[in-house]
C-alpha cells in the first residue's frame, strides 16, 4: 500500500518490512519498523490512511492499528478489544481476536471506519473504543462477512464488492442497498472499488 502525505513524503507499507518513507528533499529512506523503540506493532502493513482532521497517518497491520503523528514522528498503538462489551464463547472470541486490519476506510466525525476479519467496525479516535455499526441486525450480519474490496467516498458512503455485486452502505443513516450487479457473461467478480461517480446511477 502507498500513500503521499500533505508534505510531499511518500509512505510505502510492506508485507514484512514495516513502512518506508521517502522525502524528495532527502536522499535516504526513512524506515519505521516493529523493532524500533516506539515503532510499529507489526511489520506487516495492510493499509495507510491520512486523517483529514489531524496530522496523523493511520497504519493498519497484521497485529492491530497504529497512529503515526507527523509532527512528532511518534507512533501510538490502539489495542483492539475482542468483546464489544459482550461475552463470547471460546470460538467467537478467537474470531474477534484476529487483530489484522485489512483496510482503513475513512473518518466520519470522531469515528474511524476499519475492515477486519470480523467485518466492518468503527473506532472512536479519542477514546479508542471499538464498536460495530449502529444498524439493523440483518445489515450488521451482512457487514460482518467478507468482501473483495471496500471504498469510502466523500459522502460517507462505503462501497463494497462481493462476487458480481456492488453494495452501498450509508454510514450516517445505517442503510445498506445493492447498487449494481454485473450482467451474466460480463464477469464473475468485482475485484476492486477505487472511486465513485457523482451520480451512482452512472
Amino acid at each position: 500500500t502507498v500513500h503521499m502525505s500533505p508534505d510531499g513524503k511518500l509512505w510505502m507499507g510492506t508485507r514484512g518490512d514495516g513502512v518506508f518513507v521517502w522525502d524528495p528533499t532527502l536522499l535516504p529512506f526513512w524506515h519505521v519498523t516493529e523493532a524500533q523503540e516506539n515503532g510499529l506493532v507489526s511489520d506487516v502493513v495492510w493499509a495507510l490512511y491520512q486523517d483529514p482532521q489531524a496530522p496523523w497517518l493511520w497504519i493498519g497491520t497484521s497485529a492491530g492499528l497504529d497512529r503515526l503523528d507527523y509532527e512528532t514522528n511518534t507512533v501510538e498503538h490502539f489495542p483492539l478489544p475482542s468483546t464489544f462489551g459482550k461475552k463470547y464463547n471460546a470460538l467467537e472470541r478467537l474470531h474477534f481476536e484476529q487483530d489484522v486490519i485489512y483496510d482503513v476506510l475513512g473518518r466520519v466525525g470522531e469515528h474511524l471506519w476499519i475492515y477486519r476479519p470480523s467485518g466492518l467496525s468503527r473506532l472512536h479516535v479519542e477514546t479508542g473504543v471499538l464498536s460495530k455499526p449502529q444498524t439493523a441486525s440483518e445489515t450488521r450480519a451482512f457487514l460482518d462477512q467478507g468482501f473483495q474490496s471496500m471504498f469510502m467516498d466523500e459522502q460517507a458512503q462505503i462501497w463494497m464488492s462481493r462476487g458480481t455485486q456492488l453494495w452501498q452502505y450509508d454510514v450516517n443513516l445505517g442503510v445498506l442497498s445493492l447498487a449494481f450487479e454485473l450482467e451474466e457473461g460480463i464477469g464473475e467478480t468485482i475485484h476492486a472499488v477505487i472511486g465513485t461517480p457523482i451520480n451512482p446511477s452512472q
